[in-house]
C-alpha cells in the first residue's frame, strides 16, 4: 500500500480534533492526527471530565455532526455522564471507521515551513525525531500550545492560573444518595476549608453506582518555566486530590466508609494568555472546549471547527523548496538534519527520521549528576536511590503520573518476584500516606503518591508527559539526551544516564545493539492495556478487561499504534488504563548475558547487583526448547542473580539500561519483569550511578563490593545471591532420573556427547520405557544434536505411536486450562510431546519420518475447545483452549528441522484440517487476529514449505504480508530460503 501525504496535519486528538478530522474527510481531504496521548478525546478522558451539562440538548444535538451524538447520549443526575473509557472507544471508532491516520505517542516540536507557507511539522515519537509534510496544519492542543510554542510564549503562561482537577472516591451506599446529602452549604465549606476556589467542588455520578466524581479548583501561581510547569502543576494537584479524599473521609459523614479509587490523568490548566496566531500561513489554532462545558458549547465548538475547515484551501505542493523547522527559540534548514525515510510499511503516511540530532541548536538545557529517563517501577526507585546517596536528579515520563506499568499501567500489586529489598518500605511508606484517604483504588495510586512525595521533598525534578527522542555523545561517552513535552524541543545533561524508559529507548538512540524477540522467529510476548469494571468483582480473574489483544514489537512504530487501536476494542466504558504495557522489550547487549543456563544451574555471580525470583510465565511463547519439555523450574519459582554487566551497553558510557531491557537471553531477561524484581534493580542501578558520580569515575569502574555491601543492608541482595540454594536446580553427576536428564541437557555439547554416549552404550532396558536410564541417555544425546541413539529413540517413540499414546489428550489445567507438562510429565500426552521434541533435535535425520507421519495423521486438529471458567482467561488471547495446540507446535518444530518429502502428504493433510489455517492479518485490514492460532499456522506452513508443499508456500505469502512485523520478516525469510 502506497504511503498517503496528509493536505492537513491536526495536532490533538481531542473531541474538537477528531471533529476536525472527519470533517476535513469529508470535504475530500487527506487528514492525518497527531496526539501525545495513547488515546483519543483529551477533554474527556485526560482530564476525567466525565460530566457534561445538558441545557437545550436535543437542539445542540441537532448541530452535532452525526458520527458524535452517541457521545452524549448517557444521562444520570441530571447530567451527561460521558464516561472515559466509552469515549476514548466510541472516538477510536468513529476515527478508524473514516480511515484517519493517528500517530499516538508523537509530540509536535517544530513546524516546518518554505517561502513563509507551511510545509510539515517535526514530532517526537518513538521512532526519535521525524518530520511529516502537509500544506495545512490546525493546533487542537489545550491552550494552543503549538502556536505558543512557535511565538517562543510558555505552554502555561507566568502569573495566577486555575487548575481544574477531578478525582472518584468509591462508597458505601449509593452514589446518588451520597451527592443527595450534601448541600451548597457543605460544598461550599469544603471548598473554603482546603483553599479552593469559592463554588469549585462538585458531585457527579457515574456509570458505577458505588463510585463519586469530585471535581475542584484552586489557584496557582505559575513561574511560566519552560518545560516544567504543568509538570509541577500536575503533580500539585495529584498531591490536593489525596489531601482533599482524606478530609471527605474524615469529615463528611457520607464518605466515612469511602475510598479514594481514581484520580484524573491530568490536570486542567487555565491562564489568562490570549489566543496566539503565527505569521507562518495555513497554520491556525481550532476552538477549546473550555472547563465545565456543556452540549451547546459542544455544538458551538463544531460549527466554528466545521467553518474553519470549509474554509480551507490546499495550495499545489511546491518541489525542491529550501524548507525550514522552526521549534522554540531554534530553526534548523531541512538540509542540515540528515532526514531519512523511516523504514515501517505498515505505517499509511511517510515519516523521515532526523538522523543528525545535533544540528538543532537547541537554547534549553537542563544538567543534573543523574538522569532518570522513566520513572516506572524501575526508574522511580532509582531516582529515589541516586537522590538519597547525594546525586542531584532530573526525572522524565512519558506520563503524568510516575509510576509506569506499575499505576498508569494499572498492572499494580506484586503477582510474582522477590518481594524483600526496598518493597518492603516502600510498601509500608506508600500504605501509611494514602491510608487517610482510604486506599490505593483501581491502580497503583498509592505508589504514584509515593513518588510525587518522595521526589517533591528531596527536590528531584520531575518532568512528565515528557518524551525521549534523541541522545548526544562524545567519544563514546553518552553526555545529553533530547526530550520533548508541550513546551517543545530541549536537553538533558548529566554526568550518568539512567535508561528506565522499559523499552531501551535511550539505548537505542545512542547506537547500542540490541535483539527483540524470539532469535528464530521473532515471536513476542503479548501486551496489555487494562480496564477497570463496571461493576465490583472478587478478584483480578473476575476482572473482563484485564486482556491481552495481541503480540507487538516496540521496535516499529506502527506495531505501537496498532496496540492502542486493538487496547480499546471490547475493553471497560468505564476507565481504561492511560498506557498499554509491554512485557517484552529490547535486550541490549551488555557487557555480561543473563542465560537460561546460569539461572538453572544457579551459578554465582561476582558482581550480582540484584535478584529475582518468578515461575516461567512466557505469555505467549518460550523460545528455550526446555520449556516444550517442561523442564524450566517445574513450575516452581526460579531463583536468578543478576549481573552488574547487564545493566551496560557494551560501548557505551555514562549509560545504564534498567527494566526490561537488559542483557540476556530472551527467556533469562522474562524472569526479570516482575513488578517487584524491577523496584529492586532500578534501586540498585540508581545506587550504582550515584557511585559513580561520587567517585568521579566510570559507570563500569565502580566498587561493585562497596554497592553489594549497600543493596544487602538494604535487603535486595539476600544471603542466596551469593552461594547455590535449595530453590536452584542442581543436581550432583550421580543422580538419576529426570533430574539428573535435566541437568545433562544444560551441558556443553563438547562436554556432554562422550558422557552420553558411554552412558547409553553402557545401559540397558529397564523398568519404564519412557523414564529409563537408556532413553534418558539417547533424549540427552539427541538434545545435543547427536545421531547416536537415534535408532533406538525413533523406536520409542514408533513403540509410543503403536501403543495409541499419541491420541491421549492432554491434562489440563483445572481453572486456566493450559496444557501442562511440568517436571516428569509422566502422562501420555506430555511423552509423546517430549520425544517429538528430541526428534527435531536429534543428529538421525530420516529415521523418525514414519512415526512423524503417523502422530500427524493421527493429530484432531486443534482439538475440542475447552471452556474456560474465568472471564480473566477466557478474555486473554495468549491463553489457548485448544487442547493439541502444543502438540502441534512440536510437529512443526520436529518436521522443520527434518523436513523430507516423506512428510509432505501429511503436512498437507494437516494444513487442510479445519481451524488449522485462515489467522493471518493483512496489513491495513484493522482486523483483531487470534495471534496465538497465527503463530501456530506459520510454523506448521514453514515446516511444511520445507517438506516441498505448496500448500505452506501459499501460506507463508500470505504472512509475508501480515500485519505483524516479525511474522511476516519470518515468512519472507522462509520463503527466501528454498529460492
Amino acid at each position: 500500500m502506497l504511503k498517503k501525504t496528509p493536505d492537513i496535519i491536526i495536532v490533538g486528538g481531542g473531541i474538537t480534533g477528531c471533529i476536525a478530522a472527519v470533517e476535513a474527510k469529508k470535504r475530500g481531504f487527506h487528514p492525518l492526527m497527531i496526539e501525545k496521548r495513547p488515546y483519543l478525546g483529551r477533554e474527556i478522558a485526560a482530564y476525567d471530565h466525565t460530566f457534561i451539562r445538558c441545557d437545550a440538548d436535543d437542539a445542540a444535538l441537532r448541530r452535532i455532526p452525526g458520527e458524535f451524538t452517541p457521545l452524549f447520549l448517557q444521562h444520570g443526575g441530571g447530567e451527561i455522564v460521558a464516561a472515559e473509557g466509552y469515549i476514548r472507544q466510541q472516538l477510536m471508532a468513529i476515527i478508524e471507521s473514516h480511515r484517519i491516520p493517528v500517530l499516538f505517542e508523537a509530540e509536535a516540536v517544530a513546524l516546518a515551513h518554505s517561502e513563509g507557507k507551511t510545509a510539515g511539522i517535526m514530532i517526537a515519537c518513538p521512532a526519535g525525531l521525524c518530520s511529516m509534510p502537509s500544506a495545512v496544519v490546525l493546533d487542537a492542543t489545550e491552550r494552543g500550545a503549538l502556536l505558543r510554542m512557535l511565538g517562543n510564549g510558555p505552554n502555561v503562561a507566568a502569573g495566577a492560573v486555575t487548575v481544574h482537577a477531578v478525582f472518584e472516591m468509591g462508597v458505601s451506599g449509593k452514589s446518588s444518595a451520597c451527592i443527595a446529602s450534601i448541600d451548597g452549604a457543605g460544598l461550599a465549606r469544603v471548598a473554603s476549608e482546603n483553599g479552593l476556589l469559592h463554588g469549585s467542588v462538585h458531585l457527579h455520578t457515574t456509570l458505577r453506582a458505588d463510585t463519586v466524581v469530585i471535581d475542584y479548583a484552586f489557584a496557582a501561581s505559575s513561574s511560566g518555566a519552560l518545560f516544567e510547569t504543568q509538570s509541577i502543576i500536575d503533580a500539585d494537584a495529584r498531591m490536593r486530590s489525596v489531601s482533599l479524599a482524606a478530609y471527605l473521609r474524615a469529615n463528611i459523614p457520607a464518605f466515612t466508609d469511602s475510598r479514594l479509587t481514581h484520580i484524573g490523568f491530568e490536570a486542567h490548566i487555565r491562564d489568562n494568555t490570549p489566543n496566539v496566531t503565527s505569521s507562518i500561513t495555513n497554520v491556525s489554532a481550532l476552538p477549546c472546549l473550555e472547563w465545565g462545558f456543556s452540549l451547546n458549547d459542544v455544538a458551538d465548538n463544531a460549527a466554528a471547527t466545521a467553518a474553519i475547515i470549509n474554509g480551507l484551501t490546499i495550495p499545489s505542493r511546491r518541489g525542491n523548496t529550501q524548507e525550514i523547522f522552526v521549534g522554540r527559540g531554534w530553526s534548523a534548514a531541512a538540509d542540515a538534519l540528515g532526514l531519512t525515510p523511516y523504514n515501517d510499511e505498515a505505517l499509511t503516511v511517510p515519516l523521515s527520521v532526523v538522523t543528525r540530532p545535533g544540528a538543532i541548536p537547541l537554547l534549553a538545557s537542563f544538567s543534573a549528576d543523574v538522569c532518570v529517563a522513566g520513572i516506572g517501577a524501575g526508574g522511580g526507585l532509582a531516582m529515589l536511590a541516586a537522590s538519597e546517596r547525594g546525586a542531584s536528579v532530573i526525572a522524565l515520563d512519558l506520563n503524568r503520573e510516575p509510576g509506569g506499568t506499575y499505576t498508569a499501567g494499572r498492572v499494580s500489586g506484586y503477582y510474582e518476584g522477590y518481594h524483600g529489598g526496598v518493597n518492603t518500605f516502600v510498601t509500608e511508606e506508600a500504605a501509611a500516606l494514602i491510608k487517610p484517604a482510604g486506599g490505593g483504588g483501581h491502580g497503583g495510586l498509592t505508589h504514584s503518591n509515593l513518588l510525587s512525595v518522595k521526589a517533591r521533598e528531596r527536590g528531584i525534578r520531575s518532568l512528565t508527559a515528557t518524551r525521549v527522542c534523541g541522545v548526544r555523545s562524545d567519544h563514546g561517552a553518552l553526555t545529553e539526551i533530547l526530550a520533548a513535552n508541550e513546551d517543545g524541543l530541549f536537553s538533558v545533561k548529566a554526568r550518568v544516564t539512567i535508561d528506565a524508559t522499559g523499552d531501551g529507548d535511550v539505548a537505542a538512540f545512542a547506537g547500542a545493539s540490541y535483539a527483540v524477540g524470539d532469535p528464530h522467529d521473532g515471536m513476542m510476548q503479548s501486551y496489555s492495556m487494562w480496564g477497570v469494571e463496571v461493576y465490583p468483582c472478587p478478584n483480578f480473574q473476575a476482572n473482563r478487561f484485564l486482556t491481552d489483544p495481541d503480540i507487538i514489537s516496540p521496535d516499529m512504530y506502527s506495531e505501537r499504534l496498532r496496540a492502542v487501536s486493538l487496547g480499546h476494542r471490547g475493553n471497560s466504558p468505564f476507565h481504561i488504563a492511560p498506557m498499554f504495557t509491554v512485557r517484552e522489550a529490547r535486550r541490549i547487549i551488555g557487557e555480561k548475558s543473563l542465560t537460561m543456563r546460569g539461572i538453572l544451574d544457579a551459578t554465582p555471580v561476582d558482581d550480582v547487583i540484584a535478584v529475582a525470583s518468578t515461575q516461567a510465565d512466557s505469555h505467549a511463547h518460550t523460545t528455550s526448547d526446555l520449556a516444550k519439555i517442561g523442564t524450566i523450574g517445574s513450575g516452581r519459582p526460579l531463583r536468578v542473580r543478576i549481573p552488574y554487566g547487564c545493566f551496560i551497553p557494551k560501548g557505551i558510557d555514562g549509560l545504564f539500561v534498567a527494566a526490561k531491557a537488559i542483557s540476556g537471553e530472551r527467556d533469562a531477561t522474562s524472569f526479570c519483569r516482575m513488578n517487584a524484581d524491577i523496584k529492586n534493580a532500578g534501586y540498585a542501578v540508581g545506587a550504582a550511578a550515584a557511585y559513580a558520580v561520587k567517585n568521579g569515575c566510570k559507570v563500569r569502574d565502580i566498587d561493585i563490593q562497596v554497592l553489594q555491601a549497600d543493596m544487602r543492608t538494604k535487603g535486595i541482595l539476600p544471603e542466596w545471591a551469593f552461594s547455590l540454594d535449595d530453590g536452584a536446580v542442581h543436581t550432583g553427576p550421580d543422580d538419576g532420573g529426570f533430574a539428573q536428564f535435566d541437568r545433562m541437557l544444560r551441558l556443553d555439547t563438547t562436554e556432554a556427547v562422550p558422557i552420553l554416549t558411554k552412558r547409553f552404550e553402557q545401559s540397558a532396558q529397564q523398568g519404564d520405557r519412557y523414564f529409563s536410564e537408556r532413553t534418558f541417555a539417547a533424549m540427552a544425546l539427541a538434545w545435543h544434536g547427536s545421531a547416536a541413539g537415534g535408532e533406538y529413540l525413533a523406536d520409542v517413540l514408533a513403540r509410543a505411536v503403536a501403543e495409541g499414546r499419541h491420541r491421549t489428550p492432554p491434562r489440563l489445567n483445572a481453572i486456566r486450562t493450559v496444557v501442562a507438562a511440568l517436571g516428569e510429565g509422566r502422562d501420555d500426552h506430555s511423552i509423546v510431546n517430549r520425544l517429538l521434541i528430541m526428534a527435531g533435535r536429534s543428529g538421525a535425520h530420516g529415521m523418525f519420518d514414519t512415526s512423524l507421519a503417523h502422530i500427524i495423521d493421527a493429530v484432531p486438529g486443534l482439538g475440542t475447545v475447552t471452556p474456560k471458567i474465568m472471564p480473566y482467561d477466557s478474555n486473554r488471547g495468549d491463553i489457548v483452549s485448544e487442547p493439541f495446540y502444543q502438540r502441534l507446535r512440536n510437529i512443526a518444530f520436529a518436521v522443520e528441522r527434518h523436513p523430507g518429502k516423506a512428510l509432505k502428504k501429511p503436512m498437507d493433510a494437516l494444513l487442510r484440517r479445519t481451524g488449522i489455517t485462515g489467522y493471518d492479518t493483512p496489513m491495513h485490514s484493522g482486523r483483531s487476529p487470534r495471534y496465538m492460532l497465527a503463530y501456530l499456522e506459520i510454523c506448521l506452513a514453514a515446516a511444511a514449505f520445507l517438506c516441498g508443499s505448496l500448500s505452506g508456500k501459499r501460506i507463508l505469502s500470505r504472512y509475508a504480508g501480515d500485519v505483524h512485523c516479525f511474522l511476516r520478516d519470518h515468512a519472507r525469510k522462509t520463503l527466501a530460503a528454498l529460492r
